[in-house]
């Protein structure tokens, strides 16, 4: 199960009918044409890859995909694995202080 921040933020941009990426370059900037082509690159790539997205997607909602641990994995899952302990540690210390 993706932990609550992923659901919630995947919940979100399903309800917006959103979808992003991020490209990073350090060549040709401030050139249009360039940009214009690599805009029209990805676009094209996230296309081709809609659907088969978005069925993985239904799939994990609906408990019939696992996830697939990759080394290259291992700091975003620590990362994820923090934000948890912190949004744990803050609901257990917000319910001490309003029983307290």
């Amino acid at each position: 199960m993706a932990p609550p921040f992923d659901r919630a933020l995947r919940d979100l941009l399903r309800a917006a009918g959103c979808a992003f990426w991020l490209v990073i370059r350090n060549f040709a900037i401030g050139d249009a044409a360039v940009s214009g082509e690599m805009t029209t690159a990805y676009v094209a790539t996230f296309d081709e890859d809609r659907d088969l997205l978005r069925e993985i997607q239904n799939l994990q909602d609906e408990g019939e995909a696992c996830s697939l641990s990759l080394a290259i994995d291992v700091a975003t899952v620590r990362l994820r694995r923090q934000i948890e302990r912190r949004i744990g540690a803050e609901r257990s210390g917000s319910a001490l202080q309003a029983s307290g």
